[in-house]
């Protein structure tokens, strides 16, 4: 469940124009090392604008998994997204910013809305770069919960594909649309319009509450999945 980035290289036509690569990825968690994205990025024409979509880069732990943001120095056709969405915890503000030589931020301010954002959500997305406690926190907890939810799904007879974000992609060898409606039957809201089940890592009571559920789940089928 990986970007096939040889694949895409022999896609590119004349016609190609930009490519958009999520790195970790959305909805399967999987992520790409720097090495093997920095030597796509670097086969593809200067006239394709890459945009590299970072939202979740903060929670990967792997050490081949890093931001693309050196390469923007280098490189003129190159985006770097961000979002204050993710690990920052502000998702109901809509911020987000992107890194880019001074060209393409040129060319994208003249096509910005004229109120694309507001004060309250600036003031917060900086005193968030600031708060590092809680960027730490946040790590700890989603380790804690991500540990915890792939030993107890694993034990359930799950597949739990190997997640560098903060959610798990996971195969109940169940419909997952099933699955979503059963669990919101339950007070949990997941994911259930992909193949497999994407499922947000929480709390210590959520994830605990979300595997009693899935335990029912179980029951109720009446086998062992």
């Amino acid at each position: 469940l990986e970007y096939d980035l040889d694949g895409m290289e022999k896609a590119v036509t004349s016609k190609t124009k930009m490519i958009l690569i999520c790195n970790p990825n959305n909805p399967t968690g999987t992520a790409l090392p720097y090495e093997k994205l920095e030597a796509f990025i670097q086969k593809i024409p200067d006239r394709i604008i890459v945009v590299i979509d970072e939202a979740y880069i903060e929670y990967s732990e792997h050490p081949a998994i890093k931001t693309m943001l050196p390469l923007v120095k280098e490189k003129d056709n190159l985006i770097i997204l961000r979002t204050f969405s993710k690990i920052f915890g502000l998702a109901g503000l809509r911020i987000g910013y992107g890194i880019a030589q001074k060209e393409i931020i040129d060319v994208l301010f003249r096509k910005l809305p004229a109120f694309n954002t507001n004060f309250i959500a600036i003031e917060a997305a900086k005193a968030a770069l600031d708060d590092e406690e809680h960027i730490r926190q946040t790590l700890e907890v989603n380790r804690e919960g991500k540990r915890y939810l792939t030993d107890e799904l694993k034990k359930m007879g799950f597949y739990i594909y190997d997640s560098q974000t903060n959610f798990l992609y996971v195969d109940t060898h169940m419909d997952a649309a099933y699955i979503s409606d059963e669990l919101e039957k339950r007070g949990i809201i997941v994911r259930g319009n992909f193949k497999l089940s994407r499922i947000t890592i929480g709390t210590r009571y959520q994830n605990k509450k979300l595997i009693e559920a899935f335990g029912q789940i179980k029951d109720q089928q009446g086998c062992c999945i």
